[in-house]
């Protein structure tokens, strides 16, 4: 699977080869265009070269997304614990720092889910599981327990749960 960064690379490639065909064979497709036309027609072929770049940046980009079909595994498992585990009304908070889909943990965790900065985690002793990047998690300065990770593209997510004692800030 291509990485996001390298997908946008060979969307880009892929319509730069689109211009510089139109460009190499313009004066092959201009005869045949009317001289008032000819605006437009250059329009149409733009727009098409640019749709088709789009289609394959989409489709690159979205099994890269979400980190593939390990990062669903992952979700999927971890999901399925938390489901098994904690109470059903116990909510999930999501740190701003998780910046990658988790479509199937909230699909088999079941658990309610809210955002947290980090400000909240740390004043808030209502707050108990956070879904967090692993960089941010070892930032924290609130006492807690890895419970899981989650693969993802950029920095892997890890679900926490922290302990009831806040650290004064």
């Amino acid at each position: 699977m291509l990485s996001p960064s390298l997908s946008v690379r060979f969307t880009l490639a892929a319509g730069a080869i689109g211009v510089l065909i139109a460009v190499v064979y313009h004066e092959r497709w201009l005869p045949t265009i009317h001289p008032r036309t000819a605006l437009t027609e250059w329009a149409k072929v733009a727009k098409q070269i640019f749709i088709v770049s789009l289609a394959v940046l989409i489709i690159l980009q979205l099994p890269a997304a979400s980190g593939g079909s390990g990062a669903t595994m992952d979700q999927q498992q971890l999901g399925q614990r938390v489901h098994a585990t904690l109470p059903s009304d116990a909510t999930v908070y999501v740190h701003s720092s998780a910046h990658s889909p988790i479509y199937a943990f909230v699909f088999y965790a079941q658990q309610p889910l809210q955002g947290a900065v980090s400000q909240q985690i740390r004043t808030d002793p209502d707050i108990q599981y956070v879904i967090i990047s692993q960089s941010a998690a070892e930032k924290l300065d609130r006492p807690h327990e890895r419970i899981g990770t989650m693969t993802a593209w950029k920095d892997p997510l890890v679900l926490v749960r922290l302990d009831n004692a806040i650290t004064a800030r």
